[in-house]
């Protein structure tokens, strides 16, 4: 099932979903590697090359992320320690609608928090 049209693909639909969110990520200070088609965003303002240095990572502004994500459809790992997996059969509207997720996300981690 692996053909070269679906690697192809693949490769498509990663590289428009880096292209539409890695602007706004390095914007932030933050890292975003990718690897064909696994992807990490590290809040970190260069990219870990070790363990000690992803331990480095703001943990808690990844998780306040990473809930804003959820919030906005995307599911990505819970974790500043794994990577997201882009599958090759997202449709073009659901890679728009991914970007458009993670960017709500990052924009609510720049956001001061509310005041009760």
């Amino acid at each position: 099932l692996l053909t070269d049209d679906v690697y192809a693909r693949l490769e498509q639909v990663s590289d428009d979903l880096d292209a539409a969110i890695r602007p706004a990520v390095e914007a932030r200070g933050l890292t975003i590697q990718r690897v064909g088609s696994m992807f990490t965003i590290f809040f970190r303002g260069a990219p870990p090359r070790n363990f000690d240095q992803v331990k480095e990572c703001d943990m808690g502004r990844f998780g306040r992320f990473h809930r804003a994500a959820l919030d906005n459809g995307v599911y990505l790992p819970p974790s500043q320690y794994e990577v997201a997996f882009i599958p090759a059969t997202l449709t073009d509207e659901q890679v728009q609608a991914a970007a458009k997720g993670i960017l709500a996300a990052l924009e609510a981690v720049d956001a001061p928090p509310p005041k009760h």
